[in-house]
């Protein structure tokens, strides 16, 4: 039996392309809730979510770099400054795996209840006058 040489040659690399294994999807890390805890002596943040990575991820809250206790790829678990104020801050996590970020604005602290509503404004512009009616 005669093997073409170019035919035998494709099908060789066929056969190593189609050996390759499948490439994993890439995620940006997704942030989907995020608390606290004030209860114990060194407050903790935790933030749950997805496509954090199977290493420690970076985590920075407005800027400040967090310690990051525990990590799985659904949860992370860091120290907060133990002298942070209330309020609303930037939550940025950092997969380090793929160097992909999510971000998330977070507010820590007591939140108060809703305030009550605001004057009324001053009325607007009148507007044109419409089209006669049939």
């Amino acid at each position: 039996m005669h093997v073409n040489s170019r035919a035998a040659a494709y099908l060789t690399i066929l056969g190593v392309l189609g050996s390759w294994p499948a490439v994993a999807a890439i995620h940006t890390p997704v942030i989907s809730e995020v608390t606290t805890n004030f209860s114990i002596n060194q407050p903790t943040l935790t933030i749950d979510g997805n496509y954090f990575g199977t290493i420690a991820p970076h985590v920075t809250l407005s800027g400040l770099t967090l310690v990051v206790t525990t990590y799985a790829t659904t949860a992370i678990t860091a120290l907060l400054p133990a002298n942070i104020e209330a309020g609303s801050y930037m939550l940025v996590v950092t997969n380090n795996e793929t160097t992909l970020t999510g971000s998330f604005d977070a507010t820590i602290g007591a939140a108060g209840p809703q305030g009550p509503p605001g004057a009324m404004g001053p009325a607007g512009a009148q507007g044109p006058q419409g089209a006669a009616g049939a």
